[in-house]
């Protein structure tokens, strides 16, 4: 499929702006060349598609700040049951039979939800980050992919967990290339002893990743 070269929104009842004032332009048209936001104000370009938008609002896409995309496969799955009981007899059991290609499509189908209302970068913490971060590029969403990371508070897989965390950042120039900011995701206090904290955060530092982590789920 050719790639859309211009498209020009036109009569868009309020456009919010974001920039430094803050302004919300009324009654105004956005004319979009190559990807790109060229032109603000009357409806005089032509475009290869027009659309009309009136009582329609416009505003910057929206960021998803903490997502486990690929579970999109286990929703509605044993959702009733308090937290503890519901990682530790469902969902954790279930996710050990977890495989890239699944983790690439339950992304997949995240990422075009998403598209559909309205975000269009994502924080992600989950297995398989490289299948999370080849459904983002399909779709063509920006997101940050982070390697999730757990002990139970056991210092021989912590040492395991951080071997496979230099791993993945080992591969930061290839997902980087591809627009992705990369991450170590330790997965909450209570499933990782203080030296695999101590241990992601630094190889967070030295390798130029974020850090993503849960700190109060049932707040």
């Amino acid at each position: 499929m050719d790639e859309l070269r211009s498209l020009l929104v036109r009569r868009c009842s309020y456009v919010i702006t974001q920039d430094s004032e803050r302004r919300v332009l009324k009654d105004i048209s956005i004319y979009v060349e190559d990807g790109v936001i060229a032109e603000l104000g009357k409806a005089t370009c032509e475009a290869e598609v027009k659309l009309n938008g009136e009582g329609m609002l416009v505003l910057p896409g929206l960021v998803n700040a903490h997502t486990h995309a690929a579970m999109t496969l286990l929703r509605g799955y044993a959702d009733d049951l308090p937290l503890k009981q519901w990682l530790e007899q469902k969902i954790w059991p279930l996710e050990r039979r977890l495989t890239y290609d699944y983790c690439y499509w339950g992304a997949l189908l995240a990422c075009l939800e998403m598209v559909k209302f309205g975000s269009t970068c994502f924080m992600d913490m989950y297995f398989y980050p490289e299948a999370t971060a080849a459904a983002a590029n399909t779709v063509g969403l920006r997101a940050v992919v982070s390697y999730g990371m757990f002990d139970f508070k056991d210092p021989t897989i912590a040492q395991e967990q951080l071997k496979g965390a230099r791993r993945f950042l080992e591969k930061a120039s290839e997902l980087r290339d591809r627009g992705i900011v990369l991450a170590l995701g330790p997965h909450a206090p209570y499933t990782c002893s203080d030296e695999l904290l101590v241990g992601a955060v630094e190889l967070a530092r030295k390798n130029g990743a974020l850090i993503h982590m849960h700190v109060a789920e049932t707040a």
